[in-house]
């Protein structure tokens, strides 16, 4: 969720994937003081279709966004929300195979009315590309295409470097076919590997963004490698070197994991969903807050946070588990 800046009335605004008045997402918002959660707008498959990021604000009280598919050509498309207005929703630009398709990510905000974006698909090779947002003009234009080499097939958003550079990760390709960082120029328009996931440091980077550290440091989770191949991997990417370099790992299957958030103490914070099987045909997912420090060290204990022994660095808050499954 973003919220709406103001705080005299705190709001925050999300998106859903499906349901909505269409079947095709919605727009949510969430009111801090009373706790209520209302449907501010759905889409229609015309202004888009299948939102699967968070909105960014466009520092004027409203809102862009992008959906998987739908649009002018069922691609994709970028809109813009308006909280105040009764058409919230407006399509702004479509997404074609020559610009990119399904863009899974959100959009990072470039500060001159311009946004950068990843998509999945599409571009000169079908592995996805680059692409700058106008705001003034609602026009998408391909910056740079993945070859395979340089990455392949991104479903995270970009996280800005504040020089004109950005990190993001591929979901494949790289050396190992594994994906790996890269480095977007917004100067020269190029994508540049920087370093490739070998598996033992992690595989296949979700729709998890990079954190920044501060520090010329970037955190962020895979969705497999290190233990086994279904241990999520905890890990730090160094600018300055342009290397992967596993921080922590999970020793039981992860099914989800978001961004981090610095938790303003030297700590980030994410949650994430555990698979656990009961037997041959049930099992159950458990959801739960996840704390990382950098820092050598034990953590300390937070409210009714329990410390795992397999790790001083990541653990484990607060857990809830959901209905058995079969």
């Amino acid at each position: 969720m973003i919220s709406d800046g103001n705080g005299d009335t705190p709001k925050y605004y999300g998106t859903t994937g499906y349901d909505g008045a269409y079947g095709n997402g919605s727009i949510f918002e969430f009111d801090y003081d009373t706790f209520d959660l209302s449907i501010k707008a759905s889409f229609t498959g015309s202004n888009g279709n299948g939102p699967n990021s968070r909105l960014t604000s466009a520092g004027n009280g409203k809102y862009y966004g992008t959906t998987v598919i739908g649009g002018a050509n069922n691609l994709g498309a970028i809109f813009e929300f308006d909280p105040n207005s009764t058409e919230s929703i407006t399509l702004k630009a479509s997404f074609a195979t020559s610009t990119g398709e399904l863009p899974f990510a959100s959009l990072t905000a470039a500060g001159n009315g311009k946004y950068y974006g990843t998509t999945y698909r599409g571009s000169a090779y079908d592995n996805g590309g680059v692409f700058e947002f106008d705001s003034a003009t609602g026009s998408i234009t391909l910056k740079d295409s993945f070859n395979g080499v340089n990455g392949a097939r991104p479903t995270a958003a970009l996280t800005s470097a504040g020089n004109g550079k950005y990190y993001g990760t591929t979901y494949q390709g790289g050396a190992n076919g594994f994906g790996g960082v890269f480095e977007f120029d917004s100067a020269t328009g190029f994508i540049a590997l920087k370093d490739s996931f070998d598996g033992p440091n992690g595989a296949g980077n979700d729709s998890s963004a990079l954190i920044a550290a501060g520090n010329g440091k970037y955190y962020g989770t895979t969705n497999l490698g290190a233990v086994n191949d279904f241990a999520r991997v905890v890990y730090e990417f160094n600018a300055a070197t342009g290397k992967i370099r596993i921080q922590d790992s999970f020793d039981s299957p992860s099914f989800y994991t978001s961004a981090f958030i610095a938790a303003g103490d030297g700590t980030y914070l994410a949650t994430a969903q555990f698979k656990t099987y009961l037997n041959e045909d049930q099992y159950r997912y458990e959801s739960f807050v996840i704390q990382f420090n950098p820092a050598p060290g034990p953590l300390p204990l937070l409210g009714i946070g329990v410390a795992f022994g397999w790790s001083r660095r990541l653990r484990l808050q607060v857990g809830q588990t959901s209905a058995t499954l079969a």
